[in-house]
């Protein structure tokens, strides 16, 4: 539609700008777009902006009180905790016990927030407790895929298992004991980089979007049901 303004616009539309008193359309360039109305008050940068570098991907626990970050360039991996007042949220950024992957790829937080996965470029992903911030688990990279770096990392609904995509396919892990990650079944993943992961709410689908323009849907349980009848499965 043409000529409606947003609530949130300064004045008349574009369209209506270029038209006179009676509508009839007028010549003359559109308005510029440096003349829209912009929020009130001086745009704050926020604390986890330059000087660490690009951002590459984030966490937010699901009770909105900390924040993990990754930085690609240069890499590296922060721990904020967000407390709110009454007009703002403080962010303090939290010291790791354990230091944390030097060069990472992905990170997910679990559903409860309890449990952080980092991958870094080795193919090797760490598991951190998420409140402490130290090391509980670790996931080897397998020396036979020097490729098998995990650009995308998820946890099921239940917490139980986790997805890590690469160029080598999506590989499930099992962690029931997460000082002791169990591998599972994998999936052949998307033609190169695998960029997304996510689960469906139940855990019975996983999306994986890849370099090309389109997302795969797996069925894990016909999946599964299917492993387990080649007695593949557990």
């Amino acid at each position: 539609m043409s000529g409606l303004a947003p609530p949130w616009a300064s004045g008349p539309s574009d369209d209506a700008r270029r038209r006179g008193p009676a509508q009839r359309p007028v010549v003359g360039p559109p308005a510029p777009h440096d003349k829209r109305l912009r929020p009130p008050g001086p745009a704050e940068t926020p604390p986890w902006a330059s000087p660490w570098g690009r951002l590459r991907s984030f966490q937010i626990a699901p009770a909105s009180d900390r924040l993990y970050l990754v930085f690609g360039t240069p890499p590296s991996v922060q721990a904020w905790s967000l407390r709110r007042t009454e007009d703002r949220v403080e962010a303090t950024v939290e010291s790791w016990v354990d230091a944390p992957p030097a060069n990472p790829s992905a990170i997910a937080l679990s559903p409860d927030g309890g449990l952080l996965a980092i991958s870094d470029g080795t193919g090797s992903i760490v598991l951190m407790d998420a409140l402490r911030l130290t090391v509980v688990g670790r996931i080897a990279p397998r020396p036979d895929e020097p490729e098998a770096v995990a650009t995308a990392l998820t946890f099921s609904p239940d917490g139980r298992r986790l997805a890590a995509g690469s160029q080598q396919g999506v590989q499930f892990w099992d962690l029931d004991v997460p000082s002791s990650p169990r591998p599972s079944y994998r999936l052949p993943g998307p033609s190169g980089r695998t960029f997304a992961l996510a689960f469906r709410p139940d855990g019975r689908r996983l999306a994986v979007l890849g370099a090309d323009p389109a997302v795969e849907f797996w069925d894990l349980d016909a999946l599964e049901d299917a492993l387990r009848r080649l007695d593949l499965g557990d």
